[in-house]
């Protein structure tokens, strides 16, 4: 399976001998007498360090990865700079690190239905495999310890229901006894008689 590889590479530039193309005819002669150019320029090999680069290539594993940064730069390389000076790239130095991506489900599910597949030969990390395990494992508790927190929040909920439709029902009850004892009393002549002397007006 492929992955993620972070490529770190150094390297330094060969400009070859260099000689300098001077002569006399490169001086402004025209106010002087006797000049004489008696100049020997020995050539100097032109070098210079501090080449680095870095960056991501996805490939099959750790080789892969190092035949991709080739196709990037590799030793013996020439390039060409701003001047259209050519260098040869010399001293190249090589870091392959595999980047580490978190596990997620999507990821997990990919893996798992890579090994799946193909066991015998799966030619991936056997540790991801079995991270990827682990995490479908830890996702499916996860969801079965949520599934049962709200199944017990709903039974709490459903209690309630059921206390206030009991005091709903125990209510009303009061409120048709209360209903009841009115009627009778406005039919009892001496419960009526007693509603009136309260609905008096004091004198």
């Amino acid at each position: 399976m492929s992955a993620k590889y972070t490529c770190n590479v150094s390297f330094d530039l060969d400009g070859g001998e260099l000689e300098p193309e001077v002569n006399s005819y490169t001086f402004d002669r025209s106010d002087v007498e006797s000049f004489e150019d008696n100049s020997y320029w020995q050539s100097t090999t032109v070098e210079s360090s501090g080449g680095e680069l870095s960056f991501v290539v996805t490939a099959d594993d750790q080789y892969d990865a190092e035949r991709k940064v080739e196709e990037v730069v590799y030793d013996g390389m020439e390039v060409t700079d701003g001047n259209d000076y050519t260098w040869v790239v010399r001293n190249l130095s090589v870091e392959v690190e595999e980047v580490e991506v978190e596990m997620t489900l999507e990821r997990a599910k990919e893996i798992l239905s890579a090994v799946s597949e193909c066991y015998d030969n799966y030619d991936g990390d056997r540790e991801e495999a079995q991270e990827a395990v682990l995490f479908i494992l830890g996702h499916v508790h996860d969801l079965e310890q949520r599934n049962a927190n709200q199944a017990e929040e709903i039974r709490g909920l459903n209690e309630r229901v059921e206390n206030l439709a009991f005091q709903v029902r125990e209510l009303q009850g009061q409120i048709d006894r209360l209903d009841q004892q009115i009627r009778l009393g406005a039919t009892d002549p001496s419960t009526a008689q007693t509603f009136q002397r309260l609905n008096q007006p004091e004198q």
